[in-house]
C-alpha cells in the first residue's frame, strides 16, 4: 500500500486556496511522474488564455523566522522555461509553511520579471516582513537586493493573473486558436 507523503498536503493546501479563489477553473494535471503532482494546466470558463501553474513548498528556517529556502532542479527550470518559451502565462506557487500550518502562506511568481530573475541560482530565499503588504523574493545576500511579490496575489483569479501577464508581454500564444493574444 502506499501512503501519502508530505508535499500531498501542502500540494492540497495550495489547490484548496486555488479552487476558492477561483470556483470556474478546470485543473488538469500535467505531471506524469508518478511521484509528483506540481504543474497543472489552467483553463478557466472566462478566459481566452491558459495558464500552466508549478508548485513548491518549504519550512520556515529555523534561524530566520519568516524566511523560507526555496531549491528548483535543472530540470524544473527548463520545464518552466520551456511553457514561457511556448508563451503560456506561468506561475509558481511557493507554499510557505511554518510548524503550526496555521501561519503559512502562499507566494504567487510570475514567471517573467519575477521567477527569472532567480533562475541562476539553485536556491532562493522568500521572506516577509510583520505588517507589510509583500513577499520578498532575494535576488542575492544583499538584504535590498529583492523583488517585492504582492501577498494577496493568492486571492487574485486566473482571468486578472492571466490578463495581468499577457497585457505586460505584449501577447501571448493561444494554443486553442492559434491566434496571439494581446489585451489593451
Amino acid at each position: 500500500m502506499k501512503y501519502l507523503t508530505q508535499k500531498h498536503f501542502y500540494y492540497g493546501a495550495i489547490l484548496s486556496a486555488i479552487i476558492e479563489y477561483n470556483p470556474d477553473a478546470s485543473l488538469v494535471l500535467l505531471e506524469q511522474k508518478e511521484d509528483s503532482r506540481k504543474v497543472y494546466h489552467i483553463q478557466t470558463s472566462t478566459a481566452k488564455q491558459e495558464c500552466v501553474i508549478f508548485f513548491k513548498h518549504a519550512f520556515e528556517k529555523k534561524i530566520k523566522p519568516n524566511s523560507w529556502l526555496f531549491e528548483f532542479s535543472p530540470e524544473d527550470k527548463a520545464e518552466l522555461k520551456d511553457y514561457e518559451d511556448r508563451q503560456i502565462p506561468t506561475f509558481i506557487y511557493l507554499l510557505c509553511a511554518t510548524d503550526e500550518l496555521r501561519g503559512s502562506q502562499i507566494a504567487v511568481l510570475k514567471y517573467r520579471d519575477e521567477f527569472e530573475r532567480v533562475l541562476d541560482k539553485k536556491a532562493f530565499t522568500v521572506s516577509t516582513k510583520k505588517n507589510f503588504p509583500d513577499f520578498y523574493l532575494h535576488k542575492s545576500k544583499r538584504a535590498d537586493d529583492v523583488v517585492r511579490i504582492p501577498r494577496n496575489r493568492i486571492e487574485k483569479t486566473f482571468d486578472d493573473l492571466i490578463s495581468e501577464v499577457v497585457r505586460e508581454s505584449g501577447g501571448y500564444y493561444c494554443p486553442n486558436c492559434g491566434h496571439n493574444i494581446v489585451l489593451k
